[in-house]
């Protein structure tokens, strides 16, 4: 539990007292006041010290206003003002449809698959796939894997699988 703190406003400035003076001169009465630290809290009140109220927050999406006084409470406290925390990025997969898919390949490209998926199990394998799929992701591991296989088959052009995955 936090120790009380009591502050006054002296000459527009709001000043922190951690502990009350023992010795203090009171400007309501023109008198100097001796254990004024253990007077009533009336006492306390009526020279203008009260209580600092530091209400919950949490600093990794609030902070705290200026301090003021609040004249409803009787008290110092703050305002909690919430912060513009950045959201963190969503990343959406870039999806094709596969006319977009396709025209990244060369005319001769697409032939060299569309020829090769008669006579190879795994070009028709892919090109199944291929027509059963609703759209095309090109950062999908199966996409880059498949890509790169027509590459390696001599389907496309040495290099052209990173460029038509990009």
């Amino acid at each position: 539990m936090p120790i009380p703190m009591k502050a006054r406003n002296e000459n527009g400035t709001i000043v922190f007292y951690p502990t009350l003076p023992s010795q203090y001169k009171s400007d309501t009465l023109g008198l100097v006041l001796s254990g004024f630290e253990t007077l009533p809290e009336s006492v306390h009140q009526s020279e203008g010290f009260f209580e600092v109220v530091t209400p919950e927050y949490d600093p990794f999406t609030q902070e705290l206003s200026p301090i003021f006084f609040d004249e409803a409470k009787q008290q110092f406290t703050y305002n909690i003002i919430m912060l513009m925390v950045p959201l963190q990025p969503i990343i959406v997969p870039k999806r094709l449809t596969k006319l977009e898919f396709v025209n990244r390949f060369t005319s001769a490209e697409f032939k060299n698959i569309l020829a090769a998926a008669k006579s190879s199990p795994d070009i028709e394998l892919w090109m199944m796939k291929f027509n059963l799929a609703t759209y095309i992701d090109p950062n999908d591991p199966l996409t880059t894997e498949g890509i790169q296989g027509l590459e390696a088959f001599g389907l496309i052009g040495s290099g052209r699988a990173n460029e038509i995955l990009q």
